[in-house]
Order: structure tokens, then sequence, then C-alpha cells
């Protein structure tokens, strides 16, 4: 650690620990970042996560809800190479989303999205109902690429505008 990196506050932190905290903190770390290190090998890395089944809780407090995902088969994938690029791939196979706001304008339609009941051939149901895709590039440009199948959408205006108000504010 001999050379600043991106994060100004940490380097410089660790200059004035003594070498004994040093030496201990560097053992104990487990994925050295190539920006780290003046002219070094980007990171690159290949991360993924399979959940059979999973709810998720949208709330913005602990009395606020703003509406639940019940989703099975999620797999995420996030891939970062060599030149920079990232990439995310997330897919659910079914997809339930309710709103959970207790509106009385909107409370006759809790779900707003969920698979359709027909039948669907064989192709169709061994292809996930959720796709988002993503593609961040150095530049700072980005692709990203919604695909929901088979489902059934209550566009309850109102509704939807809420959950996306939900969003508006995070990073």
């Amino acid at each position: 650690i001999g050379e600043e990196s991106r994060h100004l506050d940490e380097w410089n932190a660790l200059q004035n620990l003594p070498l004994d905290d040093l030496i201990a903190l560097k053992k104990k770390i487990m994925v050295h970042f190539g920006y780290d290190k003046k002219d070094g090998e980007p990171t690159t890395l290949h991360l993924k996560i399979d959940v059979s089944s999973i709810i998720i809780h949208f709330c913005l407090d602990e009395n606020n809800h703003v509406a639940d995902v019940e989703g099975s088969k999620l797999r995420w994938s996030l891939r970062r190479v060599k030149d920079r690029i990232s990439q995310q791939l997330l897919t659910f196979d079914n997809i339930h989303l309710t709103q959970t706001s207790g509106n009385n304008e909107w409370a006759r339609c809790k779900t707003l999205l969920f698979p359709l009941k027909e039948v669907i051939s064989q192709a169709q149901q061994t292809r996930p109902q959720l796709v988002y895709t993503s593609i961040s590039r150095p530049s700072g440009d980005a692709v990203k690429v919604l695909t929901v199948s088979n489902a059934c959408i209550h566009c309850v205006y109102p509704a939807w505008m809420f959950v996306k108000g939900y969003f508006r504010d995070l990073p």
C-alpha cells in the first residue's frame, strides 16, 4: 500500500496504521483490486447467485410498506471483465409483484404483475418470465433491458407510480 488509490480516505488512514496492524490487515484482505495499484491489471470478477424461492419487501420504513416481490428460481450474475465492462443478468422463472400500500383507491388491485394461467408451450415454460440485462461501459454508457414474458400486468397507473417512486432516490 505505497501508492494512492481511488479511495483517498482509506489510503490516508492506512498510511497512519502501526506496522503490526498494517501487516495483520494485509493478511485478512481476500481480494486485491487492480485499480488500487498504479498501472495494475483491472479487477475481474464473475459472481453468481441462485435462489430457489425469494420474497423481497420494499419498505420506506418499518410501518410504510410499498410492495412485495415474490419469485422462484432467481438467478443473478455480475461479471466484470478486463476492459472494465460490467455485465449483469437477472432472471426469475416466475414473479409476482404486489403493492402493499393499503391505499383504498387501488386496493382492489393488489397484485400488479403475475404469471398468466393459460396453457403455454414447453419451450415457453423453460424460458424465464422476467429477464433483466445491463451492460455498463467505462465511459459511463449503460444499456439496460427488461423483458417480461407470459405475464398479466394490471395497469393501475397510480399504483405503479407509487411502486416506481420507491426507486426514485436510490443510487
